[in-house]
């Protein structure tokens, strides 16, 4: 598969996950919102995708429902919130396992969440 987001002269943006390759891992799935979120939290789960948009088409969540488990790791403003709910709609539908994980209110998304509270998070 070719994930460029431009190829071809072609936006594939709407088709492709950032990170994509990492759905080839295995564990659980955590999908954030934004390239420098995905980054951060790469560094204690490799596991992660982000869809650079906190609304998902339906190209990618076809994608993700394949996965057997997805953990949503939205921002922590109403946008993130409102994503979070369409994940749940989609993913209950085609029977995917899904989990939430709240951090503090105190960040507003997860590229911005110390290391050692990803670690402990991440313990499973």
């Amino acid at each position: 598969r070719h994930s460029d987001y431009y190829w071809n002269k072609k936006n594939n943006a709407p088709l492709v996950w950032y990170n994509e390759q990492a759905l080839m891992l295995p564990g659980p799935l955590v999908v954030v919102e934004g390239q420098f979120d995905c980054r951060h939290v790469e560094k204690v789960w490799p596991k992660v995708i982000a869809n650079l948009t906190a609304k998902p088409s339906r190209a990618k969540l076809k994608k993700i429902s394949q996965c057997d488990q997805v953990i949503l790791m939205m921002d922590n403003d109403d946008t993130g919130r409102n994503a979070t709910e369409k994940y749940k709609e989609y993913l209950a539908s085609q029977g995917t396992q899904i989990g939430v994980m709240d951090y503090p209110e105190e960040f507003s998304d997860p590229a911005k969440l110390p290391l050692t509270w990803l670690q402990e998070a991440f313990q499973f």
